[in-house]
């Protein structure tokens, strides 16, 4: 049986339902870049439970918390907005990009990199019992890094021992098609490899070049008007439908800000996706079953730990 490994346990796949794929509940990046840019600090503990309620009732059951340990990561957070909302989430282990690596990364082996990241999804994360469910890796603008290579190869070797899937930060959304073409090289199955924040860099050639390797993406730059539009997100999604990638896909919002969430009196919240983007889809002619397909059926298979 194909299981998703939440923070309270190890459910079926056939129940996560509608899934954003790409989120945050709790961030605290390095002091340096909160000082830089604040509204990266999204640290109120109150407020998740606050915004997985609004999310539930707007038809959500799972969620994927992207917030590796050194990024602000809240086991008891995490745990007490699961049991109190009902939504399944899942929990990340391993790093986010080159400039917010702690320490260990320069300082460890790629030997002692993997075996810290398998004891989190096998054993449990910072002394809990609460395991990850997936494995984060990342690179920076333009470049992956020697370091940002050493935890991607730590990734891989955690990600074939444990099954958990491989989900990545590309800095505006570049080198996503070289990620998946190291970890393939370095001995990974592609479909265990997720990239997120694609929509930054909107070139349809490239996301079709991910996809096209075996890897998933993540749409996460939904409302996001700065980024580019809805409609050009839409324009990507609808050309790699019809080239018959619908199974490659999934979608979130990557709310990693103050000013995203409604309970610190932004938005649009984690209810975009539901309540906005997917009747759009739908109004825009994508079929029922394909925009299933986006929210239940292929997180259900990305996310699944498989050994």
């Amino acid at each position: 049986m194909a299981v998703f490994r939440t923070i309270l346990g190890d459910v079926d796949v056939r129940e996560i339902g509608f899934t954003l794929a790409h989120e945050h509940l709790i961030t605290r990046p390095p002091n340096s870049i909160i000082k830089g840019d604040p509204d990266l600090l999204v640290d109120d503990v109150t407020k998740p439970v606050q915004e997985l309620t609004l999310y539930k009732n707007a038809g959500g059951k799972s969620f994927v918390e992207m917030s590796p340990r050194h990024y602000g990561r809240n086991i008891p957070v995490m745990v007490d907005a699961s049991q109190k909302t009902g939504i399944h989430v899942l929990a990340t282990t391993g790093y986010l990009k080159g400039a917010y690596f702690p320490k260990e990364v320069e300082e460890w082996s790629v030997t002692e990199l993997a075996d810290y990241i398998i004891s989190e999804v096998e054993q449990g994360m910072d002394g809990t019992e609460h395991k990850a469910g997936i494995i984060k890796g990342g690179s920076s603008h333009n470049f992956i890094s020697d370091l940002e290579k050493k935890v991607f190869r730590a990734a891989v070797i955690a990600s074939k021992e444990t099954g958990a899937p491989v989900s990545t930060h590309t800095e505006q959304g570049t080198m996503g098609v070289e990620q998946v073409e190291y970890v393939i090289s370095q001995g990974l199955d592609p479909s265990r490899m997720i990239v997120a924040h694609v929509d930054i860099n909107p070139d349809y050639y490239l996301h079709r070049k991910i996809v096209n390797l075996g890897a998933y993406i993540i749409h996460d730059g939904p409302s996001k008007v700065k980024y580019g539009t809805d409609a050009h997100i839409i324009e990507i999604m609808s050309g790699l439908v019809k080239e018959g990638f619908a199974n490659r896909m999934m979608l979130s919002c990557d709310m990693g800000r103050r000013k995203y969430w409604t309970s610190y009196g932004g938005g649009p919240g984690f209810t975009y996706i539901p309540e906005k983007f997917v009747p759009r889809l739908l109004d825009e002619g994508f079929a029922p079953e394909v925009v299933e397909m986006f929210t239940t059926k292929n997180p259900a298979e990305a996310f699944a730990i498989q050994k």
